[in-house]
């Protein structure tokens, strides 16, 4: 799962494919997919570690749409396809639900997993398409976090025994960079702007190359431990 294995795009040599490698116990790095022309983006990981999210497009990185990888077998199945994009999927705790961003209606929408069935609308509003990042499910699973143009909202869910949203509060107002995350204590951790406000200015940002970086987790987590 992703708390063992990670899971990312390799292009080796120009083509798509995706690679697992484990996180705390060492070993080599393992093909999920075939290479390809299109994209394969892996989005999240499914609870009991099998099923991988990941979000698909054509070779000139359009037409997008969500897949299913079992990440024993590679075998690939479609979960969401359709004339319009569907991004950034995020699988809930207990694997009933997905959440990801519908370019056709520009909010962000949740379906029933493995099998999609009628999507709810979670933003209840449009999202501004530029800033939109991955949706992230609550630790306990009963609500969605968000983002939009003015900060990190949460849209209170129920999922049994059947889909009830409740209305969208913002819990974090401010201009943030577009990506946040939720811990497992419920904090939210957000990437601020840089000094001058501004959000997109690709120039004043550094780049870090962080070494052995398998190894410094690996320590981390034994001193968690």
């Amino acid at each position: 799962s992703g708390d063992t294995m990670t899971a990312f795009q390799a292009r080796p040599d120009g083509s798509f494919s995706l690679v697992a490698i484990p996180v705390q116990d060492g070993g080599d790095a393992r093909q999920l997919a075939e290479p390809g022309p299109g994209l394969l983006l892996p989005l999240d990981w499914s609870e009991d570690g099998r099923s991988i999210l990941v979000q698909t497009g054509d070779a000139t990185g359009q037409d997008f749409d969500l897949e299913i990888l079992d990440a024993v077998t590679g075998e690939r199945r479609s979960y969401l396809t359709a004339d319009w994009g569907e991004v950034l999927g995020a699988i809930s705790r207990g694997g009933e639900c997905v959440t990801y961003v519908s370019s056709e209606s520009e909010r962000i929408e949740l379906r029933a997993f493995p099998e999609p069935g009628a999507a709810f609308d979670i933003s209840q509003a449009e999202v501004h398409m530029q800033i939109v990042t991955r949706p992230r499910w609550a630790p306990d699973g009963r609500g969605v976090y968000w983002q939009d143009s003015e900060g990190i909202m949460f849209t209170p869910l129920t999922l049994d025994p059947e889909v009830e949203v409740g209305t969208p509060r913002r819990v974090l107002e401010g201009s943030f960079m577009p990506f946040f995350d939720v811990e497992r204590d419920g904090r939210l951790l957000v990437a601020l702007p840089n000094a001058g406000g501004r959000t997109r200015d690709v120039g004043s940002r550094r780049v870090l190359l962080l070494v052995n970086w398998l190894d410094r987790l690996r320590d981390a987590v034994a001193v968690e431990r």
